[in-house]
């Protein structure tokens, strides 16, 4: 009997607020026509263990789901982790070299103004 029928499924989430709820409709069909009136009280009983038995497979469905989604999460948190490193080498290597810039100028500052000394006291007064 149950062999030979055909069988439609609905799901629906129950609402936005409970994503991880949702509702599933079976709907059984012999020859196009809904069979429920025609259907025993051990034949509704099967039904609902059916759909009963699915919901294991749908929570490790669910769950590798959710898994993925946090390695994803995961990932590209490292990835952002990562960059700001890189952007913290990059601006420590910058500021090393505005440092030893700092100091190559300082003392060019100093040779230039040996220089600017040493041409002043080469004026000769004028009487």
């Amino acid at each position: 009997n149950a062999a030979s029928l055909d069988y439609f499924f609905k799901v629906e989430r129950k609402s936005r607020k409970d994503k991880d709820e949702a509702t599933i409709y079976m709907v059984m069909q012999k020859d196009g026509s809904n069979i429920k009136t025609a259907m025993t009280a051990q034949d509704i009983e099967q039904a609902k263990a059916f759909l009963n038995n699915l919901r294991p497979n749908v929570e490790a469905a669910n769950l590798e789901l959710q898994i993925k989604a946090q390695e994803e999460v995961v990932a590209k948190a490292e990835k952002k982790l990562k960059g700001l490193k890189d952007d913290q080498a990059d601006l420590e290597k910058k500021l090393a070299n505005n440092k030893e810039d700092q100091l190559n100028t300082e003392k060019d500052i100093i040779s230039q103004k040996s220089t600017l000394e040493t041409l002043r006291n080469k004026r000769v007064p004028v009487q």
